[in-house]
């Protein structure tokens, strides 16, 4: 045990920095958007106060919202206690996301030359710099959703690359199905990830592919698509379906003509001051592209090159969307000539998680794309290790991501010491406003610089909110500075 702890001491105080900074941020936060619905019973008067209360509540919002059973079930469960299980929770979880990321750049980098700890920093400063989503870290119904199950996907792609489909076959079979019953983008993701697999596994072994083999594959989408079918077939799903009556009456066409320009320049935005993750992924791969001793893989890093530089000039939704696909095309070249279409797997099953959206009234939403922001951190940790040779390069690598993460965690704690102080003001606020029965609650405002930091960071006062933090019926709130 000593021996272990001496081995890996920096690794060890690096996921302590981890858990304390998450937990002074999350404790900063409070709980504002659809938390406030699932800290009550049935969405509604009171709080939810037992497990039995949950599953009917959640029994009646598998009938009438979505079919996010369980996840929901775990994120009402947690509420009970507020904030504080979740924040300790929470930052558990972004320890097993770092820490499985960085197993994977491992797994991939036969030649690892950037130091692990060094790794685990950069890791760390690129998860802090993606601002767009970074609500999603603090909001209970969000991180369970997203985050969350996230951290348990980079467990089973370690899984994956370490061991493949052809072992325990009847774990695969039992991770598919508890995986996509928890939600329908893991559906989409495992449906893609075993039909990539399966076109690997053929184009690997040819002839030689067995029949036996094969047959595991049909009974692992026969065991993800039951599951998915749980979180699809819900009830509440339909009912989501009619409210947004606009999108779902248009054509095919009309639908993917609207959406697929809008989900691109979100997911690959160029010089984006909110998430720098794609820019520098997309730098790197056409690096690492022109660096490659095949023609046809110089040829696409250089149209990659002109692509990326087109959609920063013009801003245009179709003009990333052709980054993306000329991104995809070759990604899976590189990997089939260095034999390691695993990643080729990993990447295909990202991208429909993604571009499922479009078929959906919420195309729009940025969460998602966390999942593949993520497989671009791996890809980025992997590409540094293979493009830089020089010792000299590796060492600045390693003192500039350190002094990038050092700045982001800077950034972190004082963006949440900030909304942590208005926070406790308003809770001062309505105190006051209680005591002296006021007819206008005065709140602080939060300077909307810190919208992306947290959900709903200036709630409106609906009676959910009034009676979350005891605020009387009748008493109107507003925000001032």
């Amino acid at each position: 045990m000593i021996e272990i702890l001496k081995k890996y001491k920096f690794e060890i105080l690096f996921f302590i920095l981890v858990i304390a900074l998450f937990t002074y941020c999350g404790l900063n936060s409070f709980i504002s958007g659809d938390d406030l619905h699932y800290s009550f019973y049935l969405g509604m008067e009171r709080r939810v106060r037992n497990l039995s209360e949950v599953i009917t509540t959640q029994k009646s919002e598998y009938l009438t919202v979505n079919g996010r059973f369980f996840v929901h079930c775990a994120v009402q469960a947690i509420l009970i206690f507020g904030k504080s299980l979740f924040t300790i929770l929470n930052s558990f979880f972004i320890v097993i996301t770092i820490y499985f990321a960085n197993k994977i750049v491992e797994l991939k980098s036969k030649d690892l030359k950037i130091k692990r700890i060094f790794m685990l920093f950069i890791i760390l400063g690129l998860i802090l710099s993606i601002a767009n989503i970074k609500y999603i870290m603090y909001w209970v119904a969000g991180s369970l959703n997203y985050n969350w199950i996230l951290a348990l996907l980079l467990i089973f792609i370690y899984y994956y690359m370490a061991k493949g489909l052809n072992k325990n076959k009847i774990l695969n079979c039992i991770i598919f199905f508890s995986f996509s019953i928890l939600h329908e983008v893991v559906y989409v993701f495992f449906l893609f990830f075993i039909i990539s697999d399966l076109i690997k596994l053929a184009v690997e072994n040819g002839k030689d592919t067995k029949i036996k083999d094969m047959l595991w594959y049909i009974l692992y989408l026969l065991f993800a698509t039951l599951g998915g079918l749980v979180v699809l077939k819900a009830p509440g799903v339909a009912v989501r379906v009619t409210n947004a009556p606009s999108f779902y009456d248009m054509s095919f066409m009309e639908r993917t003509l609207s959406s697929i320009p809008v989900v691109s320049k979100n997911l690959f935005r160029i010089l984006y001051s909110e998430n720098i993750v794609p820019t520098i992924f997309v730098i790197l791969f056409i690096i690492y592209s022109l660096k490659n001793k095949s023609i046809i893989v110089k040829v696409f890093g250089f149209l990659i090159f002109v692509y990326a530089l087109t959609a920063y000039m013009f801003d245009s939704g179709w003009t990333y969307f052709i980054l993306a696909a000329a991104i995809f095309i070759n990604y899976i070249l590189i990997c089939y000539l260095n034999k390691e279409n695993d990643l080729s797997v990993f990447m295909i099953a990202t991208y429909a998680l993604v571009f499922s959206m479009i078929m959906t009234s919420e195309y729009a939403c940025e969460r998602p794309n966390g999942y593949m922001f993520m497989w671009m951190i791996i890809n980025i940790c992997i590409m540094l290790n293979r493009i830089f040779n020089k010792k000299i390069f590796i060492k600045g690598i390693e003192l500039v991501g350190i002094l990038f993460a050092a700045f982001m965690i800077y950034r972190e704690c004082k963006c949440f010491s900030y909304i942590g102080s208005v926070y406790r003001t308003r809770l001062q606020q309505i105190k006051i406003a209680n005591e002296e029965k006021l007819d206008t609650l005065k709140l602080k405002l939060i300077d909307s610089k810190y919208n992306n930091y947290h959900p709903s960071i200036n709630p409106a006062a609906s009676s959910l909110f009034k009676l979350y933090y005891g605020i009387d019926e009748d008493m109107e709130v507003e925000y001032v500075q």
